[in-house]
């Protein structure tokens, strides 16, 4: 299902941030956005993937692109995060997994032989017209922003 969202019209969603505020998807009209879904806050690799995010977001401001991460951590968590490590960008809390599920990353997973449900983290690049160009997944954390800037530079 993920992938059958290229070049599609990327799922509508309004999520509260970090400060409570609702931020939806229509708020980025006419606007580059790249939309990171990621498992937790203040794990290794979530972490990982917010710094690298953080160490390349100039250059993301310099193309104009817009940038969010997303995740089920609810706001006051996701406030904590930005704190902790001074993360310049918004992060929106999924508390019911609307969002997930629309951008098909809410999957079933396995770890240590136990199966749960949980965030596959994966990347949206959405154009000016809502659409999604590219969907990065099966990557590591600190891969992630490097490649979606590759990708935003291919298609901007």
């Amino acid at each position: 299902m993920l992938h059958e969202l290229l070049n599609k019209k990327a799922p509508s969603f309004t999520l509260l941030s970090s400060e409570k505020h609702p931020i939806s998807l229509k708020d980025f009209k006419n606007q580059f956005l790249v939309v990171y879904f990621y498992p937790k806050d203040e794990t290794s690799g979530c972490t990982i993937e917010a710094q690298a995010f953080k160490n390349n977001f100039f250059q993301f401001q310099d193309l104009d692109i817009n940038l969010i991460g997303i995740s089920p951590d609810d706001p006051k968590r996701h406030c904590e995060f930005i704190e902790h490590y001074d993360l310049p960008f918004p992060l929106l809390s999924d508390l019911d997994h609307q969002a997930a599920v629309s951008f098909g990353v809410w999957v079933q997973k396995t770890m240590y032989g136990k199966t749960y449900w949980g965030i596959e983290r994966t990347t949206f690049i959405i154009d000016k017209e809502g659409i999604i160009r590219d969907i990065i997944d099966h990557i590591k954390p600190n891969e992630h922003p490097e490649k979606a800037l590759e990708s935003v530079k291919k298609i901007i």
